[in-house]
């Protein structure tokens, strides 16, 4: 995935963390709706978790650690993809190797594309 991320052209831009908090979050919220809804475990069917770290029986630990993650790793791993994203924009334009720069377009091209 890193590999694939070095090499494409896809931009990156920073509103698009919110796909991987709203992820995050919508999964910790059908965690805790899972436990309160009575399911349980699959291989002993008396554990009311899907995994061991996220048991809602005692809410501190998964909470505490859920919190953690959601809004420290998350962001932090995401900046870490901007600041490589940055790297690789740098080294494109200097091999001459990156997006055109847009330039507007004179006055006498746009009256011509009327007519």
């Amino acid at each position: 995935m890193l590999l694939d991320f070095l090499i494409c052209r896809q931009p990156l831009y920073l509103a698009h963390i919110t796909m991987p908090l709203a992820y995050s979050l919508s999964y910790l919220v059908f965690s805790a709706i899972y436990y309160a809804a009575g399911g349980t475990y699959h291989r002993d069917r008396t554990s009311r978790y899907i995994y061991d770290v996220l048991d809602w029986s005692s809410p501190s630990g998964p909470s505490t650690l859920s919190a953690l993650i959601v809004l420290l790793v998350v962001p932090f791993l995401y900046l870490i993809f901007i600041v490589l994203y940055a790297w690789r924009l740098k080294c494109s334009r200097s091999a001459g190797v990156g997006p055109a720069k847009q330039t507007a377009p004179d006055s006498a091209d746009v009256g011509n594309s009327l007519a």
